[in-house]
């Protein structure tokens, strides 16, 4: 059972930050040492820009667990009566090559790099935790309409005090095992540990009652 930090603002994929706080490249801005450039080949120009051509779901069934029946959100879910968004924009450019480095300066010197805790509310941690850990929605970046993440479907009832999610079969961790509705689960239960000594946590995930896992790829939430 595992902890999916940010899991309800928005499988959880790492990357690396390479931090530049001064040095490692000439006055020009050029990187020092050597003539071999780490720059990606240029982008092709065939490429589809075609939204069409980018399924949000491909394969959907294909990391599904056999044994989870469709109603519960296993292999054949088809989403009736839940909530889900595909019909959105590309976001960036298909064109884009992928590769390269990311450079960023840190002008302040963290306290620490954990996520959660003492000293963790800086932006460097705010950065990394959203380019490391996914959450179960996401917002479009032009039309702020939500859009699936780890949760390909959703529902609200009527009072709005009860959100259901399905998750997505091929979400997977870095090791390539499946996230399941019990690490949404698991989060929460991080997050209001008081001996995690971060009290705006428990502000905020306070105002939901613990989730409930109705299956495997099924979660449950409910307001105060």
């Amino acid at each position: 059972m595992r902890r999916l930090h940010g899991w309800l603002a928005g499988v959880c994929v790492a990357v690396f930050i390479t931090s530049a706080c001064g040095g490692g490249s000439s006055p020009s801005g050029r990187p020092t040492g050597g003539s071999t450039s780490n720059a990606p080949a240029a982008g092709k120009s065939d490429v589809s820009l075609d939204k069409n051509s980018y399924p949000v779901f491909p394969n959907a069934d294909a990391g599904a667990d056999p044994s989870v029946p469709a109603e519960q959100g296993g292999k054949g879910f088809k989403g009736e009566g839940w909530e889900t968004n595909t019909n959105f924009d590309l976001i960036g450019d298909p064109r884009a090559v992928k590769g390269g480095a990311y450079r960023e300066p840190i002008y302040d010197f963290p306290g620490t790099l954990r996520v959660e805790g003492p000293e963790s509310n800086s932006a460097l941690n705010y950065t990394i935790k959203a380019m490391m850990y996914e959450s179960l929605l996401g917002n479009h970046p032009t039309t702020l309409d939500y859009i699936p993440a780890l949760a390909t479907h959703w529902q609200v009832s009527a009072d709005k005090m009860t959100y259901r999610y399905r998750l997505d079969p091929n979400a997977r961790w870095s090791d390539g095992e499946p996230v399941v509705a019990d690490d949404v689960v698991a989060t929460w239960d991080f997050m209001m540990d008081k001996t995690l000594q971060d009290p705006s946590n428990q502000l905020v995930y306070g105002k939901f009652e613990r989730p409930i896992a109705e299956s495997k790829y099924i979660v449950r939430f409910r307001g105060w």
